[in-house]
């Protein structure tokens, strides 16, 4: 589907490819959010998520106004969310207090142009293919 990767923050700027595992409604002023499944995993305790890994995470798009479902055309910068209590089943609708936000990415086409975004940051040689 996409890459996500981040400009801005050295903790997400790690390639992680994306999968779509739904698209949801979500609290004002977002209209729909799409919860994806990340490879790598990111690692979970500095969210206070101890040894547990987030292999999935919730985008919203990062303008009011603009709509992530369906995905725009790529670029697109998002804010990254966090479940708070991870269901078993994902919800159809998630109301402002069942997410966390964590930070703000990119979803980009390739792995190699979130690797471009990743060296902006001076991380891009760190990962592995």
């Amino acid at each position: 589907m996409c890459w996500l990767t981040s400009g801005e923050d050295p903790f997400w700027a790690e390639p992680r490819s994306c999968r779509l595992l739904a698209s949801v409604d979500g609290p004002p002023p977002h209209d729909r959010l799409l919860v994806l499944g990340i490879d790598p995993p990111a690692i979970g305790q500095g969210f206070g998520l101890g040894g547990t890994d987030i292999e999935r995470i919730v985008v919203a798009s990062a303008y009011v106004g603009d709509t992530i479902d369906p995905l725009p055309t790529l670029p697109v910068h998002v804010h990254l969310l966090l479940i708070r209590d991870e269901p078993n089943e994902l919800p159809s609708v998630f109301a402002a207090e069942d997410l966390r936000l964590v930070s703000r990415g990119t979803l980009v086409e390739s792995r190699a142009a979130a690797e471009r975004m990743a060296e902006s940051l001076g991380r891009g040689r760190e990962y592995a293919s």
